[in-house]
C-alpha cells in the first residue's frame, strides 16, 4: 500500500486537497517540518490510484519481473539513458565550440557547461510553477518513482516515465532546493571546469545520473521521489576532494572554522550513513532527504577520480617505456 486514502480527498476543480489528518501521519508521510506543495499532492494522488488499479495497470504493461531481472534491466536502463546523456551533450557542446557565433560566448564564460546545466534546471522549474497546467507532466516524466518501481517491478509505468531517470537530475521540488543546488554547482561545477575541461563536467553529471538511482533503488525506504541535482553535486565534491584532499574549506555558516577537503567528504560520508541508518530504522524521523542518492553521487565522483588516475599512470607508463626502447 503505497499511500493511506485517507489523506487525500479528489475535487473536480481542484486534483488534490489534503484531508485533515493528524501531525504524526503527515510526518509519517512526508517527513517532519515538511510542508505540501502542488507537486506532493499529485504525486500521491497518482500513487493511490496506481494502487487501486495496479493489476489492470500491470497487466497492461505486461508481464511482471522478478526482483533480480527488473534490477538488472533497471541497470542496463540506467546505464543507457546516462550514456546516452554523456555522448548527447559532448556532441553538443563540440559543435558549439565550433560554431562560429557561439564560440565566442563560450570563450567569454568561464564555465558555459556548467551554466547550461544550472540554466536546464531553473528553466524547467520556472515552467512547472509558471504554468500550472504542465505539473503533471513535468511530474510524471521529471520525478523519478523508486517506490513504484520496486514495489510492481516495473520501470515505466502510467505515473512515471524512464525519462525521468534523467529529467530527475534537473527537477526540483521548490525554490529552496533549486538554490542549495544551484550555489553548489556553480561552486564545484566552475572549479572543475577550467581545471578539467567541460567533458569533466559532463561525466561527473552522468555519474550522478546513473549511480544516484541505483543507490537509491537499493537503499531507498520512503515513499517520496527522488529528483534534484544533488547526486551529480556530491559527485563534483567527491571528485574534487579525491584529486584535491589537502585543500582547506570553511563550511558554510562557520566562517571561523576550515577543515581539509579530504575530511569534510569523510565528514560528509559519516552524515549520510547516519541518514540511512535513521531511515531504515526510525522511518518516521527520516525526512525529504535523498541520503541514498547523495551516496551514490559520492561513489560516482570517486570512481570517476580514480579512472582519471589510472588514465594518468598509464599515459605515464607508456612514455617511460617509449623512452626507454628510443
Amino acid at each position: 500500500m503505497l499511500v493511506p486514502r485517507l489523506l487525500f480527498r479528489t475535487s473536480n476543480r481542484n486534483l488534490f486537497q489534503p484531508c485533515k489528518t493528524s501531525i504524526v501521519k503527515r510526518n509519517l508521510l512526508f517527513g517532519r517540518g515538511r510542508s505540501l506543495n502542488d507537486d506532493d499532492f499529485f504525486i500521491f494522488q497518482a500513487s493511490d490510484k496506481y494502487r487501486v488499479s495496479r493489476e489492470a495497470k500491470i497487466y497492461w504493461q505486461g508481464p511482471r519481473w522478478s526482483k533480480f531481472l527488473f534490477t538488472m534491466r533497471f541497470v542496463g536502463t540506467s546505464l543507457t539513458l546516462s550514456s546516452l546523456f554523456f555522448v548527447g551533450s559532448s556532441l553538443i557542446v563540440e559543435s558549439a565550440e565550433k560554431s562560429p557565433s557561439l564560440s565566442n560566448i563560450i570563450n567569454e564564460s568561464k564555465a558555459p557547461v556548467t551554466f547550461s546545466l544550472i540554466g536546464i534546471s531553473g528553466a524547467l522549474f520556472l515552467l512547472k510553477r509558471g504554468i500550472p497546467g504542465l505539473t503533471p507532466y513535468l511530474v510524471k516524466f521529471g520525478y523519478l518513482r523508486l517506490d513504484v518501481m520496486s514495489l510492481f517491478n516495473i520501470i515505466r509505468s502510467p505515473y512515471s516515465n524512464a525519462s525521468s531517470l534523467v529529467v530527475s537530475a534537473f527537477s526540483h521540488r521548490d525554490f529552496l532546493h533549486l538554490a542549495f543546488n544551484a550555489y553548489a554547482l556553480y561552486n564545484l561545477g566552475t572549479f572543475i571546469e577550467q581545471s578539467y575541461g567541460p567533458q569533466a563536467i559532463l561525466a561527473l553529471y552522468s555519474s550522478g545520473i546513473f549511480f544516484g538511482p541505483l543507490f537509491g533503488l537499493l537503499l531507498q525506504r520512503v515513499r517520496l521521489p527522488t529528483l534534484g541535482a544533488s547526486a551529480a553535486g556530491m559527485a563534483m565534491f567527491s571528485f574534487v576532494a579525491t584529486e584535491w584532499p589537502a585543500i582547506n574549506v570553511h563550511p558554510i555558516g562557520l566562517p571561523d572554522f576550515q577543515m581539509t577537503l579530504q575530511n569534510a567528504m569523510y565528514a560528509t560520508v559519516v552524515w549520510t550513513f547516519f541518514g540511512l541508518g535513521r531511515m531504515w530504522f526510525l522511518p518516521r524521523y527520516a525526512g525529504s532527504i535523498d541520503h541514498a542518492g547523495h551516496l551514490g553521487g559520492l561513489v560516482g565522483g570517486w570512481v570517476y577520480a580514480n579512472y582519471l588516475k589510472r588514465q594518468k599512470q598509464l599515459r605515464q607508463a607508456q612514455a617511460k617505456k617509449w623512452f626507454i626502447v628510443w
